[in-house]
């Protein structure tokens, strides 16, 4: 260091059992939902690993790529398939570089932990589209009834106009009312169109046949006055 009149050099030692101690701690905390942490250097030599077997020693300092589970093909893509680690379960494993330090962290979960999620996810994807489907239901039998009343409404209506023709007894000079203004109001309006136009030729047929009774009562009369001049 260099401040003004003081000049000099300054080493500090840290304790690796004191790094370690805090890794651990970390790893425990990560841990409590069954996964764990594990480091290495930027050449792959472990650092730190809760697993035993894996942690480096005097004698030997693993490397990664050494161990029996292939934790780096597992991290180099999020899509990797779940792996088996040393205890048995299924994994994942997601790898980042410590910034300023040729270290990288891997941090290893249980794939259980992501299938539950996964299918919670499914869950309540699946109650949303339930709940949409009830809503289309519930709006498609709202939108038969609109649309459907007015049909029965008005196929009722002509029915009966109908029935009154046939039987003799129909009053033509009332339009059949309906309050839709869609394809149903015109097909009324049409059959009161119709209905009108029957109702003229009726009225002519009357007219006619008023005429013809006259017509028949006056040859009736000439006939019988024919008979008495014989």
């Amino acid at each position: 260091f260099n401040a003004g009149v003081f000049e000099g050099v300054i080493e500090i030692d840290i304790l690796v059992d004191d790094l370690l101690g805090d890794i651990d701690m970390l790893a425990r905390r990560t841990g409590e939902d069954g996964g764990y942490i594990f480091i290495t250097a930027g050449d792959g030599s472990m650092i730190y690993h809760p697993n035993k077997e894996f942690k480096p020693t005097v004698e030997k300092v693993p490397k990664v790529n050494e161990l029996p589970i292939d934790y780096i093909t597992a991290s180099k893509s999020d899509d990797a398939e779940a792996i088996k680690d040393y205890h048995g379960e299924n994994i994942y494993v997601t790898k980042r570089g410590l910034e300023n330090v040729d270290w990288d962290i891997y941090y290893v979960s249980l794939a259980v932990n992501f299938d539950n999620v996964v299918k919670d996810i499914e869950r309540h994807i699946l109650f949303i589209i339930g709940i949409c489907m009830l809503v289309a239901i519930i709006v498609a039998i709202g939108a038969g009834f609109l649309i459907a009343n007015p049909i029965v409404d008005a196929s009722g209506k002509v029915k009966v106009l109908a029935d009154n023709v046939k039987a003799g007894n129909a009053d033509l000079s009332k339009d059949i009312e309906t309050k839709a203004k869609d394809e149903v109001g015109k097909l009324v309006g049409a059959v009161n169109e119709l209905k009108d136009a029957m109702g003229g030729i009726i009225s002519e047929i009357n007219d006619a046949s008023g005429q013809l009774v006259t017509d028949v009562a006056t040859l009736k009369s000439a006939a019988g006055k024919t008979s008495e001049n014989v």
